[in-house]
């Protein structure tokens, strides 16, 4: 699709990545026809946005706002966080009836499509949006590209997540040597605005970086700013990590660090990630410069000179992920690492892949009927009842137990869709002023 995209959207511009993107946007020459940022509530200074910017809200639970918000929109940049990966899907079902024409979802990290990441617990969502997209693409009625960064150097990149320079900590992936495609939220900015410009024509996927890098590498430039003493440093095993994360994910209990810990892999493994290969690399297609060592020195300079947003981000965003990795669902069948953003999707799969034979079925239905039976009793049978009566009661007080644990949790985490958008909106706004 080789045109420029007059009218665009942006969803998630007070992020990490939207808010450069939205700048960009905004200073582009030569200069869109109209920049619109959706959010679900007024932001609280809508003073931060470029004053060529158009803000909308809409209830992204009401189908038919958002086809009044996103009718003339031509393309739409989404950059939302990892928390709120499938919000995007029914903004992508009303910008199809609206007749948007095109979409950047977000993604901005390792390449989440490739098949040996199928069973990344940290790809499910963007997995979940991708497949959504088939469709409507194949019908002919949007098309998109998605954007592949490697890992971010600046914001959780320095901050903490691949070094935390201003604290001297080094944890090195299986041993920190495996060169990862490094890119700046400015680069990702500049690539988006390229896109839309045209210069990605037809590419449903590009894969850009400002430098290929290993951790070892940076860790040994960032020494060369704050002084080689005093460092801490760790070593992480992602093969051996990754295990005790498959589990607490089986066994409901994951946490962000879990989720984060196959991003780590795929970028330390050989055959999971880049670094990009020339052929691979959009990047001067799409307008950007190869760093060079010295470029990354003075960039990690630069950032220790800054307010010490970064780490402040990484432990806000860890906290959020957290959360959003207990709602995985992870496939219970023995053997099968197969991780789904939905429930549902996840009982298909066990269903169609897994299906249990008629006999386990009937002892399943037997089991079920005598707990039943079983919570019948009163305390004077269960006293008197042989040992195979006090198994069963102490899995039904288990069950008991984790029903009323689910029911409690339930209880706590339930919040009203105001509520919800007030405290989104709360942190959407908190972050602006730290970009600000």
């Amino acid at each position: 699709m080789a045109q420029r995209f007059p009218s665009v959207a942006v969803v998630g511009a007070t992020g990490n990545v939207g808010f450069p993107i939205l700048k960009a946007l905004a200073s582009a020459h030569p200069p869109f026809d109209s920049i619109t940022v959706l959010t679900r509530s007024p932001p609280a200074n809508p003073s931060i946005f470029p004053p060529s910017v158009t803000i909308k809200t809409a209830d992204y639970t009401s189908h038919s706002d958002l086809i009044s918000a996103l009718t003339g929109i031509d393309a739409i940049v989404f950059a939302v966080g990892s928390p709120h990966t499938l919000s995007q899907i029914p903004i992508i079902d009303a910008a199809v009836e609206a007749g948007v024409k095109f979409i950047i979802p977000t993604e901005y990290g390792l390449p989440s499509n490739l098949a040996q990441f199928e069973d990344f617990h940290a790809f499910a969502a963007k997995r979940a949006v991708q497949k959504h997209l088939i469709q409507p693409r194949e019908q002919g009625k949007i098309d998109y590209t998605f954007v592949f960064v490697g890992l971010w150097i600046d914001v959780t990149g320095l901050g903490g997540f691949l070094i935390d320079v201003k604290n001297k900590k080094q944890e090195l992936w299986d041993g920190g040597e495996h060169p990862i495609s490094l890119t700046s939220t400015a680069s990702i900015a500049k690539a988006v605005v390229g896109i839309l410009e045209g210069k990605a024509a037809g590419k449903t996927e590009v894969r850009i970086k400002d430098i290929n890098l290993s951790q070892k590498r940076l860790f040994e430039l960032s020494a060369e700013v704050v002084g080689k003493d005093g460092w801490e440093v760790t070593h992480l095993d992602t093969e051996d990590r990754t295990k005790v994360a498959r589990q607490r994910f089986r066994d409901g209990n994951a946490t962000a660090d879990d989720h984060y810990s196959f991003v780590k892999r795929g970028a330390a493994v050989p055959g999971y990630d880049g670094p990009w290969t020339t052929e691979e690399d959009d990047s001067a297609a799409l307008g950007l410069r190869e760093w060079t060592e010295s470029d990354v020195v003075e960039f990690i300079r630069a950032d220790c000179n800054k307010p010490y947003k970064s780490a402040k981000y990484l432990e806000r965003h860890l906290r959020t992920a957290s959360a959003h990795a207990a709602k995985s669902f992870q496939c219970e069948f023995a053997g099968c690492s197969k991780t789904f953003s939905r429930k549902d999707e996840c009982s298909r799969h066990q269903k169609k892949a897994h299906p249990a034979p008629a006999d386990d079925d009937h002892t399943t239905n037997n089991a079920v009927s005598a707990v039943g039976k079983k919570r019948k009793r009163d305390d004077t049978d269960v006293k008197g009842s042989d040992s195979g009566d006090k198994q069963q009661t102490a899995l039904v007080d288990a069950t008991s137990l984790e029903l009323a644990r689910v029911e409690a949790e339930n209880k706590r985490l339930k919040l009203t869709v105001a509520e919800k958008d007030d405290k989104i909106g709360q942190l959407e706004n908190q972050n602006a002023h730290l970009l600000a």
